[in-house]
């Protein structure tokens, strides 16, 4: 469902500021690539490879520059309370541990793998046909591989990243 494709599951607690900000995104791609519009053709799987490309190299600075520097500001405070004797060292290793289980990657690497959980659940429904046409199944195969080359290597998605 929509949460499969954010990366997180229903009720999953995950960082519902980055939810918020997928959710826009998840529903322009199922405009676009769900259902019987024009842009979703299938003998043009690069549309779909480039539309989640571009939404990524689109959001990027937004991503790196704002938004994951707001994720980490409690992290100060945090600190500072820790150096007191006192329980607020657990509060900071709480939330340490938090950002580490929710957002592994970064807010791109999490912006990534919901749209990439998308094109995935995509690309599942799509497979069988594919595989009955195998020209169609190597085009779209190449397109995929071209979209996780330029996730990871133009646009610096680490390898742990889900894409």
């Amino acid at each position: 469902g929509e949460g499969e494709a954010a990366g997180e599951g229903e009720g999953g607690g995950g960082l519902w500021a980055l939810e918020a900000f997928v959710q826009p995104l998840l529903k322009r791609f199922r405009y676009h690539f769900e259902g019987r519009r024009e842009t979703n053709r299938r003998d043009k799987p690069e549309w779909v490879f480039a539309h989640c490309v571009a939404q990524m190299r689109s959001h990027a600075p937004l991503l790196s520059g704002e938004v994951q520097p707001m994720l980490r500001a409690p992290l100060a405070p945090l600190r500072a309370a820790a150096s007191q004797p006192s329980s607020q060292g657990a509060v900071r290793e709480r939330y340490l541990r938090f950002l580490s289980a929710h957002c592994p990657d970064g807010v791109e690497g999490h912006v990534a793998a919901a749209l990439c959980g998308a094109l995935r659940a995509k690309l599942r429904r799509e497979m069988p046909s594919r595989l009955a046409e195998p020209p169609s199944f190597c085009h779209a195969f190449s397109e995929a591989i071209a979209c996780e080359r330029e996730l990871r290597h133009s646009l610096r998605l680490p390898p742990s990243a889900s894409v």
